[in-house]
């Protein structure tokens, strides 16, 4: 029961919190949205996300709990969407940013996305930004000795001041260094002009991912390493010059651990898997990723006939390109995932999940968490489908 009303808790206050504010419920049904209507509903959007921002900051710094505050801010965004009509633009933008965190590896990752949402709709309605510092913030206290902070990486980073020595010390190094070929082969030219273009843009995307006030606004990641032909060995090269560039500049293991995550993430982005015309199996592989289509997958998780109510999170490895598309377990065992899934084979694996009111999850084995040791697949097709496990010691 604690746990059910935990988890009704956020959306409720975040409606409670728009109607008390409004004075008139009814208001509501204005999807025009003028004069001073509009304006109530603004500022009650601001206050309602307010309280739900700091309510899942408590429940990510003191509780520990990841999932929760995910759940909080995710449930306070769906909560507020339907008193937006009148901003239209902005109700895309929620759903955009819901769906986006929603194919995140790392619960944690998750809830950072969503407060990014959180801050960018409270913006929009003419309330704080991000450097306000009305609103407490969500950190990782993974490996920090549970030494709770309200920073964040950003500024754990030591800021603009420090990030851009970081980025000017790590184009140094890469630019130097034949095993990351920056030039590729001397076909790009770095001068003046294109490195400084290229600090800019790295120092923006480190803000952009780690909590920061700057916006990227550089080429897509995907589009302008198109042709390169970068290889996993080159970009591993790139992540250990970033790593010794920070470590120069006195970053700390943490910080640096959670940098080099977030950089993990565009590797799908950047390095381009030569085919080989002589492997058949490749090019069915990559004709099956080509298809478009896309299948909703649901279903229920048990251990050993009674529902792994808690679990944690079911994850779907893709056997084609690694790509991995995560969901929470809810307590009764049930699974969604929000966003469609692309068609193809995947290693199916499951997470352990944080500690529900002071209880330990379900005993999941340990070989479900691995890909080489899980032996789950499901093959993913067009339309819905449901996926039921029942797993066993």
């Amino acid at each position: 029961m604690r746990t059910l009303l935990r988890s009704c808790w956020p959306p409720l206050m975040a409606a409670g919190i728009l109607v008390f504010a409004l004075g008139d419920p009814f208001w509501a049904q204005d999807k025009k949205g003028t004069g001073k209507t509009a304006q109530a509903l603004d500022k009650a959007v601001d206050k309602a996300l307010h309280d739900v921002i700091n309510y899942g900051a408590d429940l990510f710094n003191i509780n520990g709990d990841y999932a929760g505050c995910y759940r909080a801010y995710e449930a306070g965004l769906i909560a507020v969407k339907p008193f937006l009509a009148h901003r239209p633009d902005l109700q895309k933008s929620i759903d955009a940013g819901l769906a986006e965190a929603a194919q995140r590896n790392r619960v944690v990752e998750r809830a950072f996305a969503l407060r990014k949402v959180l801050a960018q709709v409270r913006v929009a309605v003419g309330g704080s930004d991000l450097t306000a510092g009305k609103d407490k913030k969500t950190t990782d206290k993974k490996d920090t000795d549970k030494k709770v902070t309200t920073k964040s990486l950003w500024d754990r980073l030591g800021g603009a001041a420090k990030v851009k020595k970081v980025v000017k010390d790590f184009v140094k190094l890469s630019a130097d260094n034949p095993k990351v070929d920056v030039t590729r082969g001397g076909k790009y030219k770095l001068d003046d002009k294109t490195i400084k273009l290229l600090e800019k843009h790295l120092v923006e995307f480190v803000s952009s991912a780690t909590g920061g006030p700057l916006k990227y606004k550089g080429p897509n990641m995907k589009e302008v390493h198109k042709g390169m032909d970068i290889t996993n060995a080159e970009f591993n090269a790139a992540k250990s010059d970033l790593k010794k560039a920070l470590e120069k500049n006195g970053a700390g293991a943490v910080e640096i651990k959670e940098l080099l995550q977030i950089v993990e993430g565009t590797r799908k982005d950047i390095v381009e898997k030569t085919k080989k015309p002589a492997d058949k199996d490749k090019k069915d592989t990559d004709k099956k990723k080509d298809t478009g289509k896309v299948g909703t997958v649901s279903g229920v998780v048990m251990l050993k006939g009674q529902p792994a109510g808690g679990a944690g999170y079911l994850t779907l490895v893709s056997g084609s390109d690694k790509r991995s598309f995560s969901t929470f377990i809810h307590p009764d065992g049930t699974y969604f995932f929000r966003s469609p899934i692309p068609a193809g084979e995947y290693v199916i694996l499951i997470e352990k999940g944080p500690k529900e009111a002071g209880q330990e999850p379900p005993p999941i084995p340990e070989r479900y968490r691995s890909p080489a040791t899980s032996g789950l697949r499901h093959l993913v097709f067009e339309g819905n489908q449901r996926l039921d496990l029942d797993l066993a010691k």
